[in-house]
């Protein structure tokens, strides 16, 4: 599912396969699967409450055609996995704004119709009650919710939908193979993907003013930022599932996090998260129970304007036999102090631990989670 402006239907390198309604009879004006949408043959329009899910702005194409263009056509590019169906869900207007309820009501209609990926390029400032319940929701039914960090080069816990936690955040690497800096960073960055320069489609009744989304009078042009990583990686996953029919929501997302090359920083950091997604060795990857750690929120807990303790939330779980949490001095430490476990008790973005000042260097530390698998 594509939770964004909509889809340029009459592109000559639209993806091939569109996800159909088939208890929908087509333009009967009736709503014959009784779901309170009418004719909704491959969507809804959010923002009009109608079927017409046409793109007016162009960016719901763009993304689409990352994901799913066509490939063998002799046209244009080649989607990550041409053989995605997809569902076009309209949550953004003709100047590309979306509202919360809109992007609530689309991740509920995607999980209610099936969609396993669902790719959200939008965002604003401030965290939505409503989109973290849609992305729970959606979580809980086994869903991968693949979410754009943001370009305002900021905390990606001050935006949504990017900053909701179980919402799979990707940042942006730039042409020269770094981090793109107007990318929003922080512990709920899982992976980067390309994100500066991409080539897809252009909706030919997309926005014309060159100052949002500068559609051009061609069929594909160029973009940056991170509207166009996340769908790197949401079509690497629809790949992963139509490999892996049986996996979880959460051996996808530990596949893709594990299979990453790490970039710049060692290990996990806020700007990257495990590293650049690498859709070859994912889909070469074994599809077992997979070993799956990542921080998600590190939180300061302050007693008179000084830093008393951190309290650390992550994921912990797959293959785990057991973990402990170490904190170190500077940014590389010769040198680590246990602080919590060994624990065998799984973590779901919830409180790993605690760690307390005494554990923690005046100026400047480093905290890392070992874990141990069962197989070894």
């Amino acid at each position: 599912a594509v939770i964004d402006s909509g889809l340029d239907l009459k592109h000559v390198d639209r993806p091939a396969f569109l996800w159909t309604n088939a208890g929908e009879i087509p333009d009967n004006q009736k709503d014959d699967d009784g779901n309170g949408y009418v004719d909704d043959v491959h969507g809804w329009n959010f923002i009009g409450e109608n079927n017409d899910i046409m793109d007016y702005y162009g960016h719901g194409t763009f993304v689409a055609g990352i994901i799913a263009a066509k490939t063998n056509n002799g046209e244009g590019i080649a989607g990550i996995n041409p053989g995605a169906r997809i569902m076009t869900l309209k949550a953004a207007d003709r100047e590309g704004r979306a509202r919360s309820l809109a992007i609530y009501r689309a991740i509920r209609y995607a999980v209610a119709n099936g969609a396993r990926v669902i790719n959200i390029s939008l965002g604003e400032k401030g965290i939505s009650h409503l989109e973290q319940v849609g992305i729970n929701y959606a979580y809980a039914q086994g869903c991968l919710v693949v979410v754009s960090a943001g370009n305002q080069a900021g905390d990606i816990s001050e935006y949504g939908p990017p900053g909701a936690r179980r919402a799979f955040s990707v940042a942006a690497l730039n042409v020269n193979g770094k981090h793109r800096p107007s990318a929003n960073s922080g512990y709920n960055v899982a992976l980067t993907a390309p994100g500066e320069h991409i080539h897809s489609l252009t909706a030919q009744q997309g926005k014309k003013d060159g100052v949002i989304a500068p559609m051009l009078p061609t069929t594909y042009h160029t973009l940056s930022g991170t509207s166009f990583s996340a769908p790197f990686v949401a079509g690497t996953a629809s790949l992963l599932w139509a490999k892996y029919p049986h996996l979880t929501n959460r051996q996808v997302e530990a596949m893709l996090i594990n299979s990453a090359e790490d970039i710049e920083q060692k290990g996990w950091d806020p700007y990257n998260g495990a590293g650049l997604l690498n859709a070859g060795k994912a889909l070469g990857s074994p599809s077992d129970d997979r070993l799956m750690v990542r921080f998600t929120e590190v939180f300061t807990n302050k007693k008179y304007d000084k830093i008393d303790s951190l309290d650390v939330y992550g994921v912990v779980g797959g293959d785990l036999d057991h973990y402990l949490v170490e904190v170190g001095k500077g940014k590389e430490p010769g040198t680590w102090k246990k602080v919590f476990g060994p624990s065998t008790q799984p973590a779901d973005y919830s409180l790993i631990c605690r760690i307390d000042k005494k554990s923690l260097d005046s100026r400047e530390s480093t905290v890392r989670i070992t874990a141990q698998s069962k197989s070894g």
